[in-house]
This record gives structure tokens, sequence and C-alpha cells, in this order.
């Protein structure tokens, strides 16, 4: 309301994604499909319903371009959104065997995390290995993780421990609210080194994008060896 509101008074033009303009959505494990007004069979490679939701304000974006005068074909926006990569948003970094890298560090992301995982990797065996800087509110992410009752949780202090809550804080919490898991402690370099050798999970590595290169990096240097 205080966007349209202030945008009346400025005489702004504003554009409004509406969901009902969403049509005819399907997904599998490699695309998202939907329609968007006058758009049909758009494909998209990132995962979870929210990519859906950025691609449509990305098509809106282009269309004001375009009435700008900045002409975007639309050939060009369909490989666009189904090229994009997001680096470090539900990012598959290796395949055997199965990391995904999500920064989600707060709690929207974490619940859109808990979506993605519920639409794509529901049957599959899931261990997640988290890291969290000590000025987030770890304690509603942890809670929140805990509600996904199959999963691994290994809980480590992060790859700057005067920067992360350390992995004794983050396990006196999720103790608290744990139902049954198993919740474990590691080293964040051991945790994973350990899923390097350990195939037959989907490892989900998350709760800050500051050990993405830490990550990035040891998996490049066991593809070199």
């Amino acid at each position: 309301k205080i966007f349209i509101e202030e945008c009346k008074m400025k005489k702004n033009k504003l554009s409004i994604i509406n969901p009902q303009e969403i049509k005819n959505y399907r997904y599998d494990e490699n695309y998202q499909y939907f329609d968007y007004k006058d758009l049909k069979n758009i494909e998209i490679n990132l995962k979870g319903i929210k990519q859906v939701q950025n691609a449509c304000i990305c098509i809106e974006c282009m269309e004001i371009l375009n009435c700008l005068g900045y002409k975007v074909s639309e050939a060009s926006i369909r490989k666009g959104l189904k090229t994009v990569i997001h680096k470090a948003r539900m990012e598959v970094l290796s395949n055997k065997p199965f990391i995904i890298f999500d920064g989600a560090h707060n709690e929207p992301a974490i619940r859109n995390l808990q979506e993605s995982v519920k639409m794509y990797y529901k049957n599959k065996k899931r261990r997640y290995i988290i890291s969290i800087l000590k000025r987030k509110d770890y304690e509603t992410m942890i809670r929140l993780m805990l509600e996904d009752e199959d999963a691994i949780f290994v809980l480590t202090s992060g790859n700057d421990k005067k920067r992360f809550a350390s992995s004794q804080e983050l396990y006196d919490i999720a103790i608290k609210y744990a139902k049954g898991q198993t919740i474990v402690q590691k080293d964040f370099d051991d945790a994973i080194d350990e899923i390097q050798n350990n195939d037959g999970y989907i490892n989900f590595v998350i709760g800050s994008f500051y050990v993405y290169g830490t990550v990035t990096d040891k998996l490049n240097e066991k593809s070199r060896k």
C-alpha cells in the first residue's frame, strides 16, 4: 500500500507481479516451467518456487526496458532465464557425492530452503552441515531446520571461530528442539572432507555465504588429485 500511495503522489509508474498471472506451473529435477502473461512455457533452471517470482520480476524489468527503447528479444529473455546461474543458492556443487550449497542465513531463507527440500528431496537421505555467524538469529534457524525430522545435522564453528557461533553453542540449542534426529559436532574442514568420501546422502551445506569459498576450494582440490 505504501508503494502504491507513494507512486500515485509522485506520478510514478508501478509494476506489480500478480501471482494469478503465473499459470501452468510444473517442475522436474532440472527445470521449473510456467506461463506468465503472454509468455508461455518459460523454463528456469533455478530451484524453488521463489525463483519463479524472481523470474517474473526479471520479465517485468525487460518489458520496462523495451518500452524505454532498449530492445530485448523474447528469445534473449527465454535464454537468460533458462541458463541463469545463482551461485550459493541451492547450487549443486557435486553430483557424486551429492553436495548442495545454500547460503540461507535468516528465517525467510531457511523457510525457502525447507520448501525446496520438500519439493525435490523429501524422499532422499539428507544431511545438513551448518555454520552460522554469531550475529545471526541462530536459535530460530536451528529450530526451523530441526523441523526436518528425518535428517542428520552436523554442527560446525564455520571457517572462522571469531566470527561464527561455536558448534557447542549450536548444539546446546539443537538439543532443545531435537525430535530424535542424529546431531553431531565437527570441525568444518573435517565435515566437508567427510561428505566428499561418503556418498548416499543429499548433503546441504547451509547457514552462511562466508564458507562458500572454503567449500568450493576443497572440492576443486579433490578433483585435481
